[in-house]
């Protein structure tokens, strides 16, 4: 399930609430306002807290050791959210292991493009192929094949420091209103 659609969906919908219970009880303006800065501002921090632990635990997996592993299969997946997988398997010791990823590649935006960008990594991406495996050296069996922040977390982090300015901002604002008027 795509997360940012979550957020987006859940918040679209807090906000409709508010203004038909407000709109109900004939509330002040003001009371919404606050009341949405404060959703604002609590959507944020939640979203700079989920993308700072995605970006850490990416950084983390650069420490794993590594290993030589051989592409077994690479395929194009999904009728939608088009997106590359590829499988792969590595040996530790005695023990060999089989997994799978999709690069990193975005399952979202222009479904030609999508398409066009899956192909060419699934051509980077031949059976036979020797990749760089980056283990967890506590489970062997999880891995990755690449080690770097994803783009998104840094654009979920962006998004949730905006919310957090934004919505400290309107209250700001309302506090100055308020103590203005006393």
């Amino acid at each position: 399930m795509n997360i940012p659609f979550i957020v987006i969906s859940v918040s679209l919908l807090m906000a409709t609430l508010l203004a038909v219970l407000l709109r109900k009880r004939n509330w002040p303006k003001s009371r919404l306002i606050l009341l949405l800065s404060v959703v604002s501002v609590s959507l944020g921090i939640w979203l700079v807290v989920w993308s700072s632990g995605q970006i850490v635990s990416a950084r983390l997996i650069k420490q794993w050791p590594t290993v030589a592993g051989t592409i077994v299969q690479s395929k194009i997946v999904g009728d939608r959210a088009i997106r590359p997988l590829v499988f792969y398997q590595y040996q530790i010791g005695d023990m060999s292991y089989r997994d799978s990823s999709s690069l990193g590649v975005p399952s979202f935006g222009n479904r030609r493009i999508r398409m066009n960008e899956s192909k060419t990594i699934s051509a980077e991406y031949r059976v036979g192929d020797t990749v760089m495996v980056y283990y967890n050296p506590a489970t062997p069996g999880h891995s990755m094949l690449y080690a770097r922040e994803e783009w998104s977390s840094y654009v979920r982090l962006s998004l949730g420091a905006l919310l957090i300015v934004a919505g400290f901002f309107v209250m700001g604002r309302f506090l100055l209103g308020y103590l203005m008027k006393k």
